[in-house]
Order: C-alpha cells, then sequence, then structure tokens
C-alpha cells in the first residue's frame, strides 16, 4: 500500500481535501500527488499506522511496493508458498496529530464533519480549540452551544448561550436557542423572554412562535398560547423545495424534509437515500428514514438503517444508543443492553444511554442493575425525566415479584401469555 504523503514545508500549488476511511478527519494531499497516486483513501498519520499492522500481520514482503503511480500496469507479486492465514488486521486508533499548527478554520470545518457524523464530544473540542485560537469566532461558539444541548449538558449550554447572544445580540437564531437552553432546564418565563426577544428582531420568525407558543401551551396559558396561532403554510412553502432540482447532498435532504411535511413518504425515502448516495456519512438522512420506518412499525427495517449507518461511523455514540432503543422495541434486551453498553464506552457522560440501558436491564429482570444504571443516568442529568419514569417502573416490578415470591401475587408471572396480558393492561413494559 502507499503512504500518503504530507503538504511539503512551503508549497502554495493547488491542494485535494479528502476525509480518511479510518480516522475520518479531514485531510489535504496536493492536487499533484492525487492524480499520481491510485485512489488516496487514508490521512498520512493513519496510512503509517495501517502499513505497521500489515507488516507485523503479514510480513514485510507480503506487501506490493508503495508509490505506484496510476498510470503503471498493477503486476501480480509471484506466487508464494502457502501460509497459515493471519490474524485480522487491526484498525488503526484515530490519528494523533499537530493540532497545534491547525487554524481556526481548519478546526471548524474538522467539527463540522465530527458533527456530522454524530461525534459530538470530539466536535465540542474542535469547537473549544477554535476557541482558544480566536475567543470571538462566532461560528465557534455557535458550534459549542449546540454540541453542549446534544451531550445534554444543559447548564453549560445555557451559559453558552449567555456568551453567544452577548457576542452577537442580533442573532435571531442564538436568541432561539437560549430559549430552548432555558426551557430544558424549566426555566419558563426567562425562556418566554428569550424568544420574546427573537421576535422583537424578527415578528414572523416562526421557530420563535413555535417555542414561545409550547412553553404558553405547557403553563396551561391557553388563550395567549392561541392568539399565537398562525394561518398553516407550510404546504404552500414547502412544493417549491419539494420538487426543486438537486445537485447536492443537502439539497436532496432539504428535498426529503420537504416532502416529509407533505406527507409524502416514499418520495422523502428516496430523496434521503439520494442524500446519502452522495454522502454515506450524513447521519440525519438516515435519522430521517428510520423515523418514517418507526411511525409504520416496521422496526426490522428501522434498525436496518441503524445497522447501516454504524457500520461507516461505529465511533458515534448516538448511534449505539439508536441502535439500542430500536432493539427494545424489537424485545432483543440482551443485545440492547450491549448496544447501551457500546453507547457508554465512547461516551461515559450520555445521560440517555444510562436510561436505556437501565430500561433494558428492567426488561431483563436484572432490577439492581436497572436501578443502579438509572441513578447514573440522573446524576448526569438531573433534569431528565425518562430515568425517573423507568426508575419507578423497576421499582413497581419489584413489588409485583416480592409478591410473586410471596405467593401473593394474583397472577402467575411465569407465564409468558400471563406476563404479556396483564403488562398490557397496566401499560407497564414486558420483562423477559
Amino acid at each position: 500500500m502507499n503512504i500518503t504523503p504530507i503538504i511539503p514545508d512551503g508549497y502554495n500549488g493547488p491542494i485535494k481535501q479528502l476525509t480518511c476511511r479510518i480516522c475520518k478527519h479531514l485531510f489535504y494531499i496536493t492536487q499533484d500527488d492525487n492524480r499520481r497516486l491510485p485512489e488516496v483513501r487514508f490521512c498520512h498519520e493513519c496510512s503509517l499506522i495501517l502499513l505497521e499492522e500489515l507488516q507485523n500481520n503479514q510480513g514485510v514482503h507480503a506487501l506490493p511496493p508503495p508509490m505506484v503511480a496510476k498510470e503503471q500496469p498493477i503486476v501480480a507479486p509471484p506466487p508464494r508458498a502457502p501460509v497459515q492465514p493471519s490474524s485480522p488486521v487491526r484498525i488503526p486508533q484515530p490519528r494523533t496529530i499537530d493540532r497545534e499548527k491547525m487554524t481556526v478554520e481548519q478546526l471548524l470545518e474538522e467539527a463540522a464533519m465530527l458533527r456530522k457524523t454524530w461525534r459530538y464530544t470530539e466536535a465540542l473540542a474542535s469547537y473549544e480549540q477554535a476557541l482558544q485560537r480566536d475567543p470571538d469566532c462566532i461560528a465557534a461558539h455557535r458550534g459549542r452551544c449546540a454540541m453542549l444541548r446534544e451531550l445534554g449538558r444543559r447548564q453549560e449550554a445555557q451559559l453558552a448561550y449567555d456568551e453567544l447572544v452577548r457576542l452577537d445580540p442580533q442573532s435571531t437564531k442564538s436568541w432561539v436557542g437560549k430559549g430552548w437552553a432555558l426551557v430544558h432546564l424549566k426555566r419558563y418565563e426567562e425562556a418566554l423572554a428569550a424568544f420574546d426577544h427573537a421576535l422583537q428582531l424578527a415578528p414572523s420568525l416562526s421557530t420563535a412562535v413555535s417555542g414561545k407558543r409550547f412553553i404558553l401551551e405547557h403553563l396551561h396559558r391557553d388563550e395567549e398560547a392561541e392568539a399565537l396561532a398562525q394561518p398553516d403554510t407550510k404546504r404552500t412553502d414547502r412544493q417549491p423545495l419539494a420538487a426543486q432540482q438537486c445537485t447536492t447532498a443537502d439539497d436532496y435532504y432539504n428535498r426529503g424534509e420537504a416532502l416529509l411535511s407533505l406527507g409524502q413518504e416514499d418520495e422523502a425515502i428516496r430523496a434521503f437515500e439520494a442524500c446519502l448516495g452522495l454522502d454515506s456519512l450524513y447521519l440525519d438522512a438516515y435519522e430521517r428514514i428510520s423515523r418514517v420506518h418507526f411511525s409504520r412499525d416496521e422496526h426490522e427495517r428501522e434498525l436496518s438503517i441503524w445497522n447501516r449507518a454504524l457500520q461507516l461511523v461505529p465511533e458515534s455514540a448516538k448511534l449505539h444508543y439508536k441502535q439500542a432503543t430500536v432493539l427494545v422495541r424489537l424485545e432483543r434486551y440482551r443485545e440492547a443492553l450491549d448496544a447501551c453498553n457500546r453507547a457508554i464506552q465512547l461516551d461515559g457522560t450520555s445521560a440517555i444511554a444510562f436510561a436505556e440501558k437501565g430500561n433494558a436491564l428492567n426488561h431483563l429482570g436484572e432490577y439492581e442493575q436497572a436501578l443502579h444504571a438509572l441513578d447514573q443516568a440522573i446524576a448526569l442529568a438531573p433534569d431528565f425525566t425518562s430515568p425517573y419514569t423507568h426508575k419507578a417502573e423497576v421499582f413497581a416490578n419489584l413489588r409485583r415479584y416480592n409478591r410473586k415470591k410471596k405467593g401473593t401475587q394474583p397472577w402467575d408471572l411465569t407465564s409468558t401469555t400471563n406476563r404479556r396480558t396483564n403488562c398490557h393492561k397496566r401499560h407497564v413494559p414486558l420483562h423477559a
């Protein structure tokens, strides 16, 4: 295999941007190297690691000569004596680069790729490093706010939005983001003030109107919420977008969104698949397709979508969590537990992964472990409601289990049929 060359110091010619197939980072080579070499799939660091691994597993003489130009025919190596099969090549760990030399633009570009592939912890690190270079970079502040929200770090997200609106007070998007950050903290009056500020800047801003109406309905201020009702122009607004000509992955994604809003689910799926054909790492497109299958109770198809995504981005904790939720719906609780554990290994601060782990353990009848996982979720995100709900279910199941042990349970928990019937009647989850 070839070692991907690095751009020499002082070079100022044309370059080619690529994405490493192993570490998923962006890297650059000169246009001359891109034309001269066969398909370049790995960054310089990962190509070195992969070459070393191949040498360790197959021996130096098993490798073809490096740096074969595209114009040269590929010569088959001479036949060798049969050898014992070698062990599988270990996938190298993400590269280590001299990040101190990266510019703000490079860090933002890297963060955007990590964000697109749902690697939020790593994206947050890239945004924060960009802010070390330029503390007033609005794009880095905005990205940091979004990642803190995605990671469920609600208090930090609220403080980050405070800083963002201080630096960019005319941005309606920033004020709406601050409003939702405050909603997640249940600070509703402050959230209303943030949405009102956005509406002062843009009186017809739909995102601010919907946020304000959500709070008013939640607070049972129905008359005020009704006064914010607007005529439904979504279908009219979305028609041109649904019919537009598409050339990029973003175009097809936006077309799929428009088709979904118009209720054209099959056409939307085709648009999202076209998006993935142009950019297989567009994880939001996988999520939109999975939602359609979920709405149709097509959970096996829903699972297959997440399995496709995980083959490409196994480093995403959120993908493993998404896979786990579908496995729970399919009553494949042991597999769901394994998926939750993989998510937690990748991101030990994911409250939602701990909550789903507790849910899976509850279904498996492992109640003490379920309570431990749910307590961890609550410790990580005290305002997150799902762990409390699951915890109540565990305690209810423990009471039934203890009554069964004492012989006072009015139905037989050992019978699968009775267990299904009684659980459905009481709206509690089915246990394995």
